[in-house]
């Protein structure tokens, strides 16, 4: 099981998918971090494990953002996307 830090990019029911698919799912509106800068957001998720994922291509330069432990997934969700299958 993974641990994942949900982008406020992302759908608000996003994190409830991945929760569904029985991962643990924490979305930043609901940490305070909802209107934070993209650092803040990804040593959140370096310094407490998380998997970020993330709609926002910024998160694609990874010399920027990505220190050991920190893992991002760049998303291509959108929300008239029909839900993907659980992994």
């Amino acid at each position: 099981m993974s641990d994942f830090l949900v982008d406020a990019s992302l759908p608000r029911a996003a994190a409830s998918t991945i929760r569904k698919c029985g991962h643990q799912a924490t979305d930043v509106r609901d940490i305070g971090l909802g209107a934070a800068a993209d650092d803040e957001i990804a040593e959140h998720a370096r310094l407490n494990g998380l998997a970020l994922v993330s709609g926002d291509l910024d998160f694609a330069n990874v010399l920027s953002f990505l220190r050991p432990t920190t893992t991002v997934w760049l998303s291509s969700v959108r929300p008239t996307v029909p839900p993907l299958p659980c992994f």
